[in-house]
């Protein structure tokens, strides 16, 4: 909050709450044989968000790390596809069936890296699939979150922290399923955002 302006985060309606619930996660990763990560890119490449470059470079690296089998399952808006070892380019779906593929994930790897968590990072938290973010430095003093999803400050700390997930999943799945969709509950349903809003449009008003 400033004198003149007002950062307001991306938040969920409670009536999508209620249709996300019947996507809800039940299953456990520890029981599969692979793990699957799931992420989405852009119909642009601003500087502000992970590429499919970015995710492939991003899957080579944890390959190198990682114990047990994994597959990055990215969507491209864009169209283009890859089947490569652990890492999957797909194009877009509709919109339910996007939403029963990250009901499946055991991770959620978020394309943003400013402050903001985006709508399917939110959609996912909800639905208890942990999230895992790469935050510049300059944005960190913005965020409203911090054990709630596993949040790296470079490139190389994401690729460890999620081959140290995928190796130790039977300890991390469930903290960060509970976390993550207590965070959405509190601080990104409307009814959160709603009232620190309207407190700093009272503030400016006067």
């Amino acid at each position: 909050l400033s004198k003149h302006f007002v950062l307001l985060p991306q938040w969920i309606f409670p009536d999508e709450l209620k249709r996300l619930k019947k996507f809800e996660t039940r299953s456990s990763a520890i029981k599969k044989d692979t793990i699957r990560m799931v992420a989405y890119t852009s119909l642009v490449v601003p500087p502000r968000l992970l590429n499919v470059n970015h995710y492939i470079t991003l899957a080579q690296a944890v390959k190198r790390m990682v114990k047990r089998k994994f597959e990055l399952i990215v969507v491209d808006p864009q169209g283009r596809t890859l089947s490569s070892g652990p890492i999957k380019i797909i194009r877009s779906m509709p919109r339910q069936e996007f939403l029963s593929l990250l009901a499946s994930a055991d991770l959620y790897i978020e394309r943003s890296i400013d402050e903001e968590l985006g709508y399917l990072a939110l959609e996912a938290m909800s639905m208890g699939v942990p999230v895992a973010k790469l935050s510049h430095r300059k944005y960190l003093d913005r965020q409203d979150y911090k054990e709630d999803l596993i949040l790296a400050r470079s490139f190389r700390e994401l690729a460890e922290k999620i081959a140290e997930y995928t190796n130790n999943v039977e300890h991390y799945y469930y903290y960060y399923s509970k976390r993550g969709r207590e965070f959405v509950l509190t601080k990104r349903t409307w009814d959160a955002v709603k009232r620190p809003f309207l407190t700093a449009l009272k503030h400016i008003s006067r």
